[in-house]
């Protein structure tokens, strides 16, 4: 379904929500000669900064994005990397684990932004592991944080 923006006359900046994955280039042509369209606030690493970047505007960040496409690229006996989708304009992310899905998840690592991989070593066999993983920027000092990503849960046998 393709929608345009009707009535749009005061129009100086368009929040996009971290679900919506796509603006079709005209959604915004409709609005008229008087809008003055400059600015696109959305979550970094979000669809909101591609389509701010693809289209000569300003991004405005309101927050740090949810890390997606949490999987496990490979598994040994004692060990199990994982992989992500790079958000780009972090600082980092922070890796956590628990042996229980819904709870006593520890914080395991932190690594930088030039990296979207983790390998966990020393494990146990005949374990269930569960991940999940979430992005960080730093910002005069303090660390602001993106929502967790999905679980993963992978198991050693």
């Amino acid at each position: 379904m393709i929608y345009s923006i009707f009535l749009c006359r005061n129009l100086d900046y368009v929040q996009i929500p971290e679900s919506l994955t796509y603006i079709e280039k005209g959604t915004f042509d409709d609005c008229g000669f008087w809008v003055n369209l400059t600015d696109i606030k959305g979550y970094t690493g979000s669809y909101a900064q591609t389509f701010a970047k693809n289209n000569n505007l300003k991004f405005i960040s309101i927050g740090i994005g949810k890390v997606t496409n949490l999987k496990t690229t490979s598994r040994t006996n004692s060990s199990i990397t994982l992989s992500w989708k790079k958000i780009s304009g972090v600082s980092g992310y922070e890796i956590y684990r628990s042996t229980s899905k819904n709870k006593n998840y520890k914080k395991i690592a932190t690594i930088n932004n030039s990296k979207n991989t983790f390998k966990d070593s020393s494990l146990s066999k005949n374990k269930t592991y569960y991940y999940k993983v979430r992005a960080y920027k730093t910002s005069n000092g303090k660390k602001v944080y993106g929502s967790y990503s999905s679980v993963k849960s992978t198991s050693l046998k």
